[in-house]
């Protein structure tokens, strides 16, 4: 939100300019208001990050599973359990 253009221009009027250098103090830095959606664009904003997370949790348990899967196959292959040469017919 510091990266906006909105905050760039009002820190850019307000900062102290000296040689190569800007400061600005706490008080004009408490003074910047942010700008808030409205309350129906949060809610919105908000129910879509849900959802992205919640389907990214879908997929981190699918890739854990798979993983799982893939460590089981390696196992059995390489302990014996299963034989190359038999795996190759059951297909």
């Amino acid at each position: 939100m510091v990266e906006s253009d909105i905050a760039k221009r009002y820190f850019m009027r307000v900062a102290e300019r000296t040689t190569n250098l800007a400061s600005t103090n706490k008080t004009q830095v408490r003074a910047f208001r942010f700008p808030v959606p409205p309350l129906e664009d949060q809610q919105q904003i908000a129910a879509v990050i849900t959802a992205a997370k919640a389907k990214i949790r879908a997929l981190e348990q699918k890739e854990h599973a798979l993983q799982r899967l893939k460590q089981s196959l390696l196992h059995d292959l390489l302990t014996g359990k299963v034989r190359v040469r038999d795996a190759c017919l059951i297909t």
